[in-house]
């Protein structure tokens, strides 16, 4: 079975998956983790649902892989998981659009449809991890920014930052 069995080993770890000193930091910037199990666990799990995808160019699954996970930079271990299923929920939906579009299923209109149904619902589960990274990063935290405002004469504007709960209270 070659090289992607090799990935789900630990102790057969293909070369770009070895850690160095020299290294070492490479695997936080994908991975999201500071511990080089959790890291490489995760990476190996990542790695081998790609190539599952792909079982003939093992190399270049892994390359294009962690391109993308260094890419969304995890910040930390739930950055690391999420960004990961981000990238093969991702991937799953490229390939189901792909397949939908190969010349044997172009003649069916029940298959394509079927096959394009699968790809649209991996696209919406993709945006709404996208949404669940956004929360997690702005710590929940929504920002609107106005960028054109007219006052009319006799009206009046804030100028500069508001933040609400923060007004000066008229009890006494």
């Amino acid at each position: 079975m070659g090289k992607s069995k090799d990935v789900a080993n630990t102790t057969d770890k293909p070369e770009a998956l070895k850690v160095t000193k020299k290294n070492k930091s490479d695997f936080w910037d994908f991975s999201g983790f500071k511990g080089e199990e959790a890291s490489l666990s995760l990476v190996q799990l990542g790695i081998k649902v790609a190539s599952s995808l792909n079982p003939d160019d093992h190399e270049g699954t892994m390359v294009n892989y962690m391109g993308m996970m260094i890419e969304l930079k995890p910040k930390d271990g739930f950055e690391g998981m999420l960004i990961n299923n981000m990238v093969a929920t991702f991937q799953q939906a490229m390939h189901f659009f792909q397949l939908a579009n190969v010349p044997e299923n172009r003649g069916s209109t029940k298959i394509q449809s079927s096959i394009m149904n699968i790809a649209i619902k991996l696209m919406r589960v993709y945006n709404q991890q996208l949404e669940t990274l956004d929360k997690h990063r702005n710590k929940g935290r929504q920002r609107m920014t106005v960028e054109h405002v007219h006052v009319h004469e006799g009206g009046q504007a804030i100028v500069g930052e508001v933040h609400q709960g923060e007004g000066v209270s008229n009890e006494k």
